[in-house]
C-alpha cells in the first residue's frame, strides 16, 4: 500500500517536530534528563550518562533526517517503543509517581496508561510514515494542506500535553470536592 505523498510528508514533518522538541528539552536541562533516566531504574548507573547522550543524539538525528530518510521513521518507532516500554515497566512495578520526562523541564506529568496509549498511537504513526508513498506532482494546494495538517497535529499534540499535565491537579480537585 502506498501513501499519498502529503500524508507521508505530514506524518514525517510531525515526527521531525516531535523529536526536535524532545531533543531540545533534554539539551536545555541535561541534568534533569539524567535524573529522569536514573529514576526509571532501568539501566545500571554507569550507563545512564552515555545512554542519555546517545538518546539525545538519536533524537536530533531523527528530527533532521525524518523528512528525507525512510529509515528514520523506523528509528523514531524504535525510540517511541523504548519510551513506551520504559513507562509500561514502571507502571507494572507500581511506580506511578514517576514523571514522564516528556514535557521538558518546565512541566511534568506522572506516568500513566494514557501515556502508554498516546505513545502507541505515535508509534503506529511512525510506522505508517515509513511506508512508501506514491509519486505524483505536488500542487500549490498540497503545500496548504501540508501546513494545515501539520498545524493540526501540533495543536493536538499540545492539547494532549496540557491534558496530561493537568490530570493530576484535576484528580486532586475531584478528591477534595467529595
Amino acid at each position: 500500500m502506498e501513501l499519498d505523498p502529503i500524508i507521508s510528508l505530514t506524518l514525517r514533518l510531525g515526527l521531525g517536530l516531535l523529536f526536535a522538541t524532545a531533543a531540545s528539552h533534554k539539551l536545555r536541562d541535561p541534568l534533569a534528563f539524567r535524573d529522569t533516566l536514573e529514576r526509571y531504574e532501568l539501566l545500571p548507573a554507569a550507563l545512564v550518562g552515555p545512554f542519555g547522550v546517545t538518546l539525545m543524539a538519536a533524537e536530533l538525528l531523527i528530527a533532521f533526517t525524518v523528512l528525507f530518510v525512510g529509515a528514520s521513521c523506523i528509528a523514531a518507532a524504535v525510540v517511541l517503543a523504548a519510551y513506551t516500554l520504559a513507562i509500561g515497566i514502571n507502571l507494572v512495578r507500581g511506580r506511578t509517581d514517576l514523571g514522564c520526562g516528556c514535557m521538558g523541564p518546565a512541566a511534568s506529568a506522572p506516568i500513566s496508561g494514557w501515556l502508554v496509549a498516546r505513545n502507541l498511537v505515535l508509534l503506529a504513526l511512525a510506522i505508517v510514515a515509513s511506508w512508501p508513498h506514491g509519486a505524483r506532482t505536488l500542487l500549490w494546494f498540497d503545500g496548504v494542506t501540508l501546513v494545515g495538517a501539520t498545524a493540526t497535529l501540533v495543536a493536538l499534540w499540545l492539547a494532549s500535553e496540557r491534558m496530561l499535565a493537568l490530570a493530576p491537579m484535576l484528580g486532586r480537585l475531584r478528591s477534595t470536592a467529595r
